[in-house]
């Protein structure tokens, strides 16, 4: 049982060059918990405060600084106090020894935006830092057969830095819109595997574009490449003798093609994937999707051709690495389909 007294302020302060906002949170809450077949009866009361401030300083109309700072608390739920055992999936266990899960999180950014409306000029970065304070930690036995976790009361404390930078122009020349995204992500954090207290850290790199051109009115051009690279390592402490280091790199093109007039409608999808990781190989994949559908406007008529999965791929590996495994998921596609539909109105 979850009750809580509310109330909310909110401050504003403007000018021509700077907007401020204050929002000052207050809350009184109670949670109540009990389950006889634990013996468990408890009653927690916080007083909460959690204020979040906004600032915006403006160079001029089209060029800002963005500033903000957030203090909150957060708690866990029914699923954080059941001291039962859960089977997750077929090998994984989970149970807690641990009252209601407490954190404390401090988030704090930093961020610039630069917009050249005549030019069609877009620019934006930031930089963002996320740290959180809970009471529990997480606690893995690995065997060969079966992954139980188990929810302990001790203190731990994660972090995670983000850089982000954008970049978007329209080319007058190729009347076509052109975009850049990067993300840079470091995430640290403390987690217990087979009784061994292990210092964790991940770090990822993206990278995204996207070429848009649309020619006569009629045809469309859509290219998307997208590439992030992950590599986690866990720091040897507490008597072990190794110190596994993981790393995914993966690639992914996607490029649209569409043609539209008064009666016909052409379309085709396609997508290359590659993924790498050293312990496990390379992989690579190209789906392709054709779509064609055209009117008949006397006979109030639609006839439409769907073609999925062109190249008949039936079978699909995504890799993925996490600080302390290696996860590989296998799925079994459905092969070529042709569908061929018709659409009356009346």
């Amino acid at each position: 049982n979850r009750q809580q007294v509310y109330l909310f302020s909110e401050h504003q302060f403007k000018t021509d060059k700077v907007q401020t906002t204050l929002q000052i949170p207050l809350a009184y809450q109670l949670i109540a918990y009990k389950d006889a077949n634990f013996n468990l009866d408890q009653n927690i009361q916080r007083f909460l405060i959690t204020p979040n401030i906004r600032l915006q300083y403006n160079f001029s109309v089209e060029q800002r600084l963005l500033a903000s700072y957030r203090f909150n608390r957060d708690f866990g739920d029914f699923n954080s106090v059941y001291r039962g055992a859960v089977l997750r999936n077929y090998r994984t266990l989970q149970t807690n020894n641990t009252d209601v899960q407490e954190k404390q999180i401090h988030s704090a950014s930093l961020g610039y935006e630069y917009e050249k409306s005549v030019s069609m000029l877009f620019l934006n970065g930031s930089l963002s830092y996320d740290r959180i304070q809970a009471n529990t930690i997480i606690t893995s036995i690995l065997t060969d057969s079966i992954q139980t976790s188990v929810v302990l009361p001790f203190a731990n404390t994660y972090s995670t830095a983000r850089l982000n930078l954008g970049f978007s122009k329209y080319i007058f020349g190729l009347k076509s819109t052109a975009g850049l995204k990067m993300q840079l992500s470091r995430l640290v954090f403390q987690q217990i595997i087979n009784n061994h207290l292990l210092p964790s850290q991940s770090h990822t790199a993206s990278l995204t574009g996207s070429i848009q051109k649309r020619i006569f009115n009629s045809f469309s051009f859509n290219y998307q490449p997208f590439v992030t690279w992950t590599t986690s390592k866990v720091r040897a402490d507490g008597g072990l003798t190794a110190s596994p280091s993981f790393s995914t790199f993966r690639a992914d093109q996607s490029l649209s093609l569409a043609m539209n007039n008064k009666n016909n409608t052409i379309e085709i999808n396609a997508q290359h994937s590659y993924t790498n990781q050293p312990l496990n190989g390379s992989k690579a994949y190209f789906f392709t999707d054709a779509k064609y559908r055209r009117y008949f406007k006397k006979l109030k008529t639609d006839i439409s051709l769907n073609i999925t999965n062109l190249f008949n791929v039936k079978d699909y590996r995504l890799y993925s690495s996490l600080t302390n495994q290696l996860l590989v998921n296998q799925y079994i596609l459905v092969g070529r389909m042709i569908v061929l539909r018709a659409d009356w109105y009346f």
